[in-house]
């Protein structure tokens, strides 16, 4: 007879988007309805901070910003503000969960995250972005 894997966490990548949200909730729910705990985790992707320190790199501004070199200090700053909100979304959803839940900054690509952190006893959950770019990024990818 086939040995059956009884789940015991949901491991939900958190969206980049606060449009993206609503589906946190949704599975803040699941996981409550299959009683599992919730692992909450916001991805910095570090490759970001490498890419954007390369001298060649530049970004275009708006309104006549043209293409500008890359402030590292304020993309790391953009970062740790997009963490942060993360954390208080979700902490905020969680209050009205009666499962346990945790949050986690994890540094790396998404994929290399999960599979060091997920188990055969976790069900992923990667919410597709309702924005149409953020869909063919690499970090949904």
């Amino acid at each position: 007879m086939a040995h059956r894997t009884e789940f015991k966490r949901m491991v939900l990548g958190l969206p980049l988007s606060v449009t993206d949200y609503e589906m946190v909730g949704v599975t803040a729910k699941l996981a409550e309805l299959l009683q599992l705990r919730l692992v909450a985790m916001f991805v910095e992707d570090r490759s970001l901070i490498d890419i954007a320190s390369l001298p060649c790199v530049r970004e275009l501004r708006a309104l006549g910003g043209g293409w500008q070199p890359i402030a590292i200090d304020q993309l790391t700053a953009e970062l740790e503000h997009a963490a942060a909100t993360a954390h208080r979304l979700f902490a905020d959803i969680a209050r009205k969960c009666s499962v346990e839940t945790s949050f986690r900054v994890e540094k790396g690509s998404v994929a290399d995250v999960i599979g060091s952190l997920a188990t055969a006893e976790d069900i992923v959950v990667i919410i597709e972005p309702k924005n149409p770019v953020e869909r063919v990024s690499q970090q949904f990818i």
